[in-house]
């Protein structure tokens, strides 16, 4: 009979942890794996109703060169936690933060120094230059500011970069003459445009890309030191670090699976109780708030919890953070608010997003 996660006892989910530990001990401890149990609490104040869930997440992304290894283990894994429902078992091999870029094989060309090519080639890193790799598509709208912004850099910057930046874009679109036309229309022709997904290119499938816009940033050394969304960066800025031979640092600079920082001040360690406090103290709460709510667009309080096991010592710390989200009319806004406000004082990061209407 299969378990959810959400009934087992914190012994029981220990006791699925630890077996994981044993597959990954077998294989040599990669340190490219990341174990963690995700929690999600959702209070949703206009329904007067609360939906929690817990999941087992292990994700794991190898150097291509250990794509065996990741199959088998993905394959172990999942045999460990064939009785649990909620499981997200991602394991694979791509290049990722902390690897050597390598050679992005039977592209199309699309545009380069700002004139039209065809046929296939290969891209390749060359000793001090700082590389932009954007993958995007005509079709996703989230992908069109940071390919604007990618064709403005390079205006702007032309006479201090020159040959030393290069800012790649790695089209996923089906239609190849769409996107020639694309390009054409916006005039984004500065950027080195070639077309990825064309039957014969694997660099999405090998980049680990799972959604568009995803960008990496190669340093000078040709390492991947960057890998995520365009809008968590100050793009501009790393490029010049790059160039000057500075470390980045913050979201998306550490391999997967690589250990938190033990002192960085930004991340907040959640106890336990703390997190079932939340739970058990909204349960009640949300039940009354349905009237209060009435006519909101938007109204979550939520709670997130990743528990994040050190498979070396198999100890656990929860990164929590609450979640405010009110979009509707003022008023009313306000008095979610302070409904909210009462639950969100407490060992978790707090975000908002409230949008009074």
């Amino acid at each position: 009979m299969s378990k959810s996660v959400k009934d087992l006892s914190d012994a029981e989910i220990k006791e699925y942890v630890e077996k994981v530990g044993a597959v990954l001990t077998k294989h040599g401890s990669p340190s490219w794996v990341s174990v963690q149990v995700y929690t999600e609490c959702v209070n949703i104040l206009n329904a007067g109703q609360q939906q929690c869930q817990k999941v087992f997440q292990i994700e794991g992304s190898a150097p291509l060169e250990e794509a065996e290894k990741a199959k088998l283990l993905k394959k172990e894994i999942e045999e460990v936690l064939a009785d649990v429902r909620e499981k997200e078992i991602n394991v694979g091999a791509s290049y990722g933060v902390g690897t050597k870029m390598g050679v992005i094989e039977n592209a199309n060309h699309v545009f380069k120094n700002e004139e039209k090519k065809e046929g296939i080639t290969d891209i390749k890193h060359e000793a001090g230059q700082v590389l932009l790799l954007d993958f995007w598509a005509t079709w996703c709208p989230p992908c069109q500011a940071p390919m604007k912004h990618n064709q403005e850099m390079l205006e702007k910057n032309a006479n201090d970069w020159g040959d030393r930046v290069r800012l790649i874009g790695l089209s996923i679109d089906q239609d190849y003459s769409k996107l020639v036309n694309h390009i054409e229309d916006k005039n984004w022709k500065k950027v080195e445009h070639y077309h990825v997904r064309n039957g014969t290119c694997t660099a999405d499938k090998d980049y680990g890309v799972q959604g568009v816009p995803h960008v990496l940033l190669v340093d000078t050394e040709g390492q991947i030191v960057f890998m995520g969304h365009p809008a968590s960066r100050k793009i501009e800025d790393d490029i010049n670090n790059l160039l000057k031979g500075v470390k980045l640092e913050g979201e998306g600079t550490k391999p997967k699976g690589a250990p938190e920082s033990s002192d960085d001040a930004s991340v907040k360690v959640c106890s336990d109780e703390d997190a079932q406090r939340f739970a058990e103290g909204t349960k009640e709460w949300v039940g009354g708030m349905a009237e209060k709510a009435a006519g909101v667009q938007r109204a979550f309080l939520v709670m997130t919890v990743d528990q994040k096991w050190n498979m070396a010592d198999l100890s656990s710390k929860n990164h929590a953070t609450v979640h405010t989200v009110l979009v509707g009319p003022k008023d009313k806004i306000d008095v979610l608010k302070e409904e909210c406000q009462k639950f969100n004082e407490g060992s978790w990061n707090s975000r908002e997003q409230i949008m009074p209407m």
